[in-house]
């Protein structure tokens, strides 16, 4: 350790019930946390109104666009 630069060598810190209880405190409020923020987002889902369609849409879908720009561009 001490080619490496070390100065002081202390006991390891993972057995330790403080750091125990520190994690479980994190890891805790992480998921509560989390639980919130799932279910804010089911709640706003649920309110929201389905988009319409927008008014620059290409009616009959993309591919329905795709043959006409085919057929317009590249006749037989």
């Amino acid at each position: 350790m001490a080619k490496a630069g070390a100065d002081v060598v202390t006991q390891p810190l993972l057995p330790s019930p403080t750091l125990a209880e520190i994690a479980l405190d994190r890891y805790d409020a992480a998921v509560a946390m989390m639980a919130e923020t799932a279910a804010e987002a089911r709640a706003e889902a649920a309110t929201e109104v389905p988009n319409a369609a927008p008014a620059d849409a290409q009616q009959g879908g993309f591919f329905k666009g795709l043959r006409r720009f085919v057929t317009k561009y590249f006749p037989r």
